[in-house]
């Protein structure tokens, strides 16, 4: 089976595998084997013939040829085989043929006394045949031209590759982006990409879409512009997304909740959405005081949890009188005879006790839920509210 084959003519020895085929034999400088030749009107626009392969055999191809080709002295038309210690002429050319292990021998002989006659015994059978390839002293086996070709065109590609980015740091602009809090991810994109450098972008002039996300804080999308001063700093400020508040108050029913002035409804509150920040809270129930209290909302999608515990506004008021029988009036109001238990809620009232056989006894009071009250009715009559 031929994997290779050697040429040695005027260009000297080198080597072709399966992939440079089908090789072309002509007189012009640009065949791949350059033969002499007496017609001088196919010198340069015909090939002599083609070197084919096919199924790891080498072929002759003289198809359509002008030339005058010869294999062992008879006319090739077509395509023929070649084979071990074949005589090859085209024109003025002659070549030799040898199979030496998987390598094609095509030699090139200057005159017939280097050839030898196919009558006379070679070697005997099972005996080695070497060749001897003629070469010029110091000739190096060239490379195909197919690979020449693609070497050049990967250099020429590197180099065209390496002065785009040389040309694009050289003409880029130096962009610090600050952003607080430290962001988990950001994106720059534009036309041309730009290329990160620590904590810096070299960017060329123009607009860049930009994108900021961190867990918690709303993500940032912004249309920035870069402009032709050479070190540029943008700032950003990421937002924190709402929290929620869980609001109950525990053995107390129907708290109304109010915040900033703005009525949220009852208790219990459950997922109400606030933004962070620093709110005052109110909480309102019939008998109970009045609470307030500064509320600090976390954000950031937090769940935060406030429990309302609301002080009794109201006060068992115990009044009681020597001698008993005497009538109660609040603020106007008649509340029955002493002695008299009363549910009062806090605040200002005024008292007047009076008995048929006695002077009435007046009195106003400030009630707080931990009041105990003791008057004097002159020299009649002992009242006491406790």
């Amino acid at each position: 089976m031929i994997e290779q084959v050697c040429i040695s003519d005027r260009k000297g020895p080198r080597f072709y595998t399966h992939v440079d085929f089908p090789l072309s034999i002509g007189s012009h400088p640009n065949a791949d084997i350059e033969i002499k030749s007496g017609q001088a009107d196919y010198k340069v626009t015909q090939e002599a013939a083609f070197l084919i392969i096919i199924v790891n055999r080498t072929y002759i191809d003289t198809e359509n040829s002008k030339f005058k080709i010869l294999l062992n002295n008879e006319v090739v038309s077509g395509q023929k085989e070649i084979q071990h210690d074949d005589i090859l002429e085209i024109e003025d050319t002659t070549f030799h043929c040898e199979l030496i292990g998987n390598t094609l021998s095509i030699s090139l002989y200057e005159d017939d006394s280097h050839l030898v006659s196919r009558n006379e015994a070679i070697a005997s059978d099972g005996e080695l045949i070497e060749p001897i390839i003629p070469s010029e002293p110091g000739t190096q086996i060239k490379p195909s031209r197919r690979f020449t070709r693609m070497f050049s065109f990967i250099g020429l590609l590197l180099f065209g590759l390496l002065a785009i980015v040389l040309g694009y740091i050289f003409t880029a602009k130096s962009l610090l982006i600050e952003i607080e809090p430290t962001p988990d991810r950001v994106a720059l994109h534009g036309n041309i990409w730009p290329i990160k450098v620590q904590d810096r972008y070299l960017v060329q002039p123009g607009t860049y879409s930009l994108q900021i996300e961190k867990s918690g804080y709303r993500a940032l999308k912004s249309e920035i512009e870069v402009s032709k001063h050479q070190s540029q700093t943008l700032s950003f400020t990421l937002e924190k997304k709402p929290g929620y508040l869980n609001i109950s108050s525990p053995n107390t029913e129907q708290v109304e909740v109010i915040i900033n002035g703005e009525i949220y409804g009852n208790t219990p509150i459950e997922g109400l959405e606030l933004e962070a920040g620093t709110y005052t809270l109110e909480a309102n129930a019939k008998r109970y005081q009045p609470y307030t209290t500064q509320l600090v909302i976390e954000g950031k999608e937090v769940q935060q949890q406030l429990n309302i515990k609301l002080l009794p506004d109201w006060v068992n008021v115990v009044i009681d009188s020597i001698p008993v029988g005497a009538e109660i009036w609040l603020n106007g109001e008649s509340r029955g005879l002493t002695p008299q238990t009363l549910e009062l809620n806090s605040g200002q009232y005024s008292l007047d006790l009076r008995h048929q056989n006695y002077m009435p006894y007046i009195k106003d009071f400030l009630l707080m839920p931990v009041n105990r009250l003791i008057f004097q009715l002159q020299n009649y009559l002992q009242a006491q509210v406790t």
